[in-house]
């Protein structure tokens, strides 16, 4: 049987926050139900066109998708199980913002199988907030958590960031000691700021309007780890941190390199089996004109789909490195017995652009003990606490 992981993108946002460069639009109305209808018949092209049995885990990101109605997210999480079954234990999940957090919309999540909410928070900070254009409040944010703990029965995660302009020391340490009053947030992802370039925020860095010091930022999102280990989340990958048995099995599905489908406009999605990856354009109305735009059969697999998406065959030097990237992240590192499985070669015999082995690179950082190497035969590498800070480091010297 196959089961695969499924993302569908949301790229709807009530106001777009300065740091984000995700595709969304602005929305002001609701969301358009052709817009939806184009998710299901996207994902029913992808569920046959790889044979797909059932879906492993589903992710509702974007965007913003509380923006959906609670019919329309009902219709999109039933409307994929009764496509193709989710499996036993599958992991269904929805991104939420504090503002547009309803109890007709979680009674929406629990009636159509959604089991994990994941809450935008970023932080509780109102002139961070403000300083970065994000909607919503402090305020919003405690009473989107009451209300979850009062009327959510599954699984609850929420997101930080470490380093937003304006935020003090003490407001972002205090703002975790107020989150762990709610005892049933099982998952907490905590993000350094990062500073894109062409986003309003880094626009606005680069011409000295906006002070940021990537330093500062570094030494809050330290801050917030300890605390959060002290408070038994443990971290598991480089931004995340859980409850044991609480990780996220949707980002392990990135992690680990497994296949998964994306779906939406400016989605992405990567069949690793057969070297394929995609791109779909950032173009709602192209992407629903395609989609659900009159025609009554679903294109087949070989026919041209330039008009919505872009394709790329990936080569096995890049799928090797991607592999080391995404693994790398977790805290669990790299098996050489999965890699070999994979790739069919050693993997501290491959070498970087400098010739160097990968072997001689582990013992090194092994020497400075930022890495762990476990096992015997096949090992286990991964980066340690202090390691892990230095992730883009040590990936270059893979490079």
């Amino acid at each position: 049987m196959r089961s695969v992981s499924l993302y569908a993108h949301i790229p709807f946002c009530a106001q777009k926050c300065d740091y984000c460069d995700f595709f969304s639009v602005p929305k002001s109305g609701g969301i358009q139900d052709l817009y939806v209808e184009s998710l299901l018949r996207e994902a029913s092209f992808y569920a046959d066109s790889f044979g797909v049995d059932s879906w492993k885990t589903l992710y509702i990101g974007g965007g913003t998708p509380s923006l959906l109605s609670p019919r329309q997210l009902s219709s999109i999480v039933c409307g994929l199980g009764a496509m193709r079954p989710f499996s036993r234990d599958a992991e269904i999940t929805v991104e939420m913002n504090p503002e547009s957090v309803r109890a007709e919309l979680i009674d929406a999540c629990a009636s159509s199988g959604v089991n994990r909410i994941s809450l935008g928070i970023q932080a509780l900070d109102e002139r961070a907030l403000s300083r970065v254009h994000r909607l919503g409040s402090p305020r919003m944010a405690l009473d989107a958590l009451s209300l979850l703990e009062k009327t959510w029965r599954g699984r609850l995660s929420v997101d930080f960031i470490a380093g937003l302009p304006g935020q003090t020391r003490d407001s972002f340490k205090n703002q975790f000691g107020t989150v762990f009053s709610f005892k049933n947030i099982d998952h907490i992802s905590l993000y350094t700021l990062t500073i894109e370039d062409g986003t309003p925020l880094g626009k606005k860095i680069a011409r000295g309007e906006t002070d940021f010091s990537f330093d500062r930022a570094d030494s809050m999102w330290i801050l917030g780890r300890n605390i959060l280990e002290k408070n038994g989340f443990l971290q598991y990958e480089v931004s995340n941190f859980a409850r044991p048995g609480f990780e996220s099995r949707h980002n392990k599905t990135y992690w680990h390199l497994e296949d998964y489908v994306g779906i939406g406009a400016g989605a992405s999605g990567t069949m690793y089996e057969k070297s394929l990856r995609w791109n779909n354009r950032a173009d709602i109305g192209a992407y629903c004109n395609f989609w659900a735009g009159g025609a009554a059969e679903l294109p087949a697999l070989g026919d041209d789909l330039s008009f919505v998406r872009e394709c790329e065959i990936l080569c096995e030097k890049t799928m090797m490195f991607e592999f080391l990237m995404m693994g790398f992240r977790l805290l669990e590192g790299v098996s050489e017995g999965d890699f070999f499985a994979r790739f069919k070669k050693e993997l501290s015999a491959q070498k970087n652009s400098d010739d160097v082995p990968f072997g001689e690179i582990f013992e090194s950082w092994k020497r400075r003990r930022l890495l762990r190497v476990q096992g015997k035969s096949p090992r286990r590498f991964s980066l340690n606490r202090r390691g892990i800070l230095l992730l883009n480091r040590f990936l270059e010297e893979l490079l």
